[in-house]
């Protein structure tokens, strides 16, 4: 008995209706086709953002230079301090006892 039963699920399982054989197709192509798609998308925005070039306002870099130039020059380097060695410090440290 459970030999039949074994058998005729057997042959059910290889009996796919031609509907669901055609729906199963058609959602492969369909699968396949977004693929390809989303493919050439992602293609696309590689090659725009090769194509793309950063550019510098020469004007800001200079200033920014300047500044940092500027900032540097009131601060002494000795060893590897820099700034004034003997500057007062305050440490806070915070906890959690939990």
């Amino acid at each position: 008995m459970v030999e039949e039963q074994a058998e005729s699920v057997a042959v059910e399982q290889q009996q796919v209706s031609p509907e669901v054989e055609a729906e199963v197709e058609e959602e492969a192509a369909q699968v396949e086709q977004e693929a390809e798609s989303a493919e050439e998308a992602i293609e696309a925005e590689v090659e725009d953002a090769s194509e793309q070039t950063i550019t510098f306002d020469e004007e800001l870099v200079e200033r920014i230079a300047a500044g940092l130039a500027e900032h540097r020059a009131g601060l002494t380097v000795e060893r590897n301090v820099l700034g004034d060695p003997a500057a007062p410090v305050l440490i806070v440290e915070y906890g959690d006892f939990q």
